[in-house]
């Protein structure tokens, strides 16, 4: 987090490892003000992609996914928006 502060929002960069599929979530945005009443309705919002995906852990299908968008919302409900390419998809059966 940068410049952290009491009544603003709060810039961020994050990168969370994602255990199934296994990859990386890179994902920047604004975080806050905090909401000490109801921290669920903390506001949140930013940009995320998720790329080099290797689908194959999952039994019956390959593939490399790559996916990118936005969220916005709360804490308690954060709408996402985002497309993803997995032009290799194959289902192995």
């Amino acid at each position: 987090m940068h410049r952290v502060g009491v009544d603003q929002a709060m810039p961020f960069n994050a990168t969370i490892t994602n255990a199934v599929p296994p990859g990386e979530i890179y994902a920047d945005g604004g975080f806050g003000p905090w909401n000490s009443d109801s921290p669920g309705r903390t506001p949140l919002s930013g940009k995320f992609s998720f790329d080099n995906v290797n689908l194959s852990v999952f039994e019956g299908i390959a593939g490399t996914l790559s996916s990118r968008g936005s969220f916005d919302g709360s804490l308690e409900y954060i709408d996402v928006n985002g497309e993803t390419k997995t032009p290799d998809f194959l289902v192995k059966i």
